[in-house]
């Protein structure tokens, strides 16, 4: 049922019809499922650390350099994504504080990190739509949690790293393009092959409304009504889902030639239980 409600902006009457049900169990099946669900994976979707495992981090890392990639220690791309949202019913200030200057919509947003293999390993927020990508990155504490889940040591010449870009600094665990009027050729050529590989990351942001249409649905996305947040994010888990059956192939899978973990390994990592150092304020949703 909730599938059904996600794929498609859908009225909650013709639900009801096709279900057999009132609207308003309908509308109270939706929710109650959304609540259990996201308490189940509340750890594991900040960061599928099954995803980053040592015995895994190599072969990431090769599926990215072997598409042309300059860098041989890149596991995965992170970006910020926005939701579209209707405009907040609250005073000024709050509409103000929701809205995006550069895509002139109310929004939210969020920091994505997705892998070779078409999984979207990672999603935090959600935040408002007026934050820039480097703020999130240090609200979330990502650099903290990549440390942790990449094992950055500090001996390592040259330890695994996200890639990004040029919206975020530089670091031990994030790379970015380089910036400048007078670029060496190498520069240029780093650049030129990061900027080829990391368009998997928009790939899969594609993917979600792709196949859950209601995510994008802008007026019936309301703050305080409804969880735009919550769909969204679901959303995201269940596009997962859909690459690891194999049913529909993920682009970025297909262009990198790595197959994404099977629906129960993915499952699995979801489900993980607190590690040491999280807390219960890193979850925004």
């Amino acid at each position: 049922m909730l599938l059904n409600r996600y794929s498609f902006s859908r009225r909650v009457g013709d639900m009801s019809i096709l279900f057999g049900m009132s609207e308003s169990n309908v509308s109270v099946v939706c929710r109650g499922f959304e609540s259990i669900v996201m308490n189940r994976i509340k750890w594991g979707f900040q960061f599928n650390t099954k995803q980053f495992r040592p015995e895994n981090l190599e072969g990431l890392a090769s599926a990215i350099y072997d598409k042309g990639a300059e860098l041989p220690n890149i596991v995965g791309f992170i970006d910020g994504t926005m939701q579209a949202i209707a405009r907040p019913s609250q005073d000024h200030e709050v509409q103000k504080v929701f809205y995006n200057g550069w895509k002139h919509l109310h929004a939210l947003k969020y920091q994505s990190i997705v892998t070779p293999d078409g999984i979207t390993s990672s999603l935090l927020g959600p935040y408002v739509g007026s934050r820039h990508d480097q703020y999130i990155y240090t609200m979330s504490k990502t650099e903290a949690r990549v440390e942790k889940y990449l094992d950055i040591v500090p001996d390592v010449e040259l330890p695994f790293a996200l890639y990004g870009d040029p919206a975020y600094m530089f670091s031990k665990c994030l790379y970015s393009s380089f910036e400048g009027v007078s670029l060496s050729d190498l520069d240029k050529k780093i650049n030129k092959s990061m900027s080829k590989v990391r368009v998997a990351i928009e790939w899969e942001f594609g993917e979600v409304q792709k196949y859950f249409k209601y995510s994008k649905y802008k007026y019936a996305m309301k703050t305080g009504e409804t969880s735009p947040a919550t769909v969204y994010m679901l959303s995201a888990v269940f596009k997962n889902m859909i690459h690891c059956t194999g049913r529909n192939r993920s682009p970025t899978s297909s262009y990198f030639g790595l197959e994404p973990p099977t629906l129960e390994e993915y499952i699995s990592g979801l489900r993980r239980d607190k590690i040491d150092g999280e807390d219960e304020d890193d979850i925004l949703f």
